[in-house]
């Protein structure tokens, strides 16, 4: 997504979905908040996605994201099963895949972030978030119902 001028407003972002065209509401945490405030209500300077993801990957090492992780890789219809560690598979992407883990584990509704995330269906929806079967017990245990 491409920010420009306009698209902040008091306690929103309004933007329209390059792919879809749809134009999609963000409420602004207070996180995001002080950093607009720091840039005169608007967007910091843009930077490339590749230095994003280089920058992503020097701060995940950092903050000692070291253990292995899995990977295929398919070459010549070949796939084999490799290792790495977690900060070198890190990428701008994962902060959206992040957002929708975390904000469906903190118990916002899927068609909710659907809105935000611009998934078409849920069946795709919950094929992208990462929600491990501790995380839903946890949201599950805490569910008014079973209260």
């Amino acid at each position: 997504m491409e920010f420009k001028e306009g698209d902040i407003t008091m306690t929103a972002i309004a933007i329209e979905t390059k792919k879809t065209e749809k134009r999609i509401e963000i409420p602004i945490k207070r996180d995001l908040q002080k950093i607009l405030d720091k840039y005169d209500n608007n967007f910091p300077p843009k930077v490339s996605d590749s230095r994003i993801n280089l920058y992503i990957k020097k701060v995940c090492k950092a903050a000692g994201l070291n253990e292995a992780v899995k990977m295929k890789i398919i070459e010549g219809g070949e796939t084999s099963l490799t290792s790495m560690p977690k900060y070198q598979r890190v990428a701008s992407h994962t902060a959206r895949r992040s957002f929708c883990t975390n904000a469906f584990n903190g118990g916002m509704q899927p068609i909710d972030i659907m809105s935000i995330s611009g998934h078409k269906t849920e069946k795709a929806f919950f094929i992208y978030i990462k929600s491990t079967s501790r995380d839903r017990f946890s949201k599950i245990k805490g569910h008014a119902f079973f209260q």
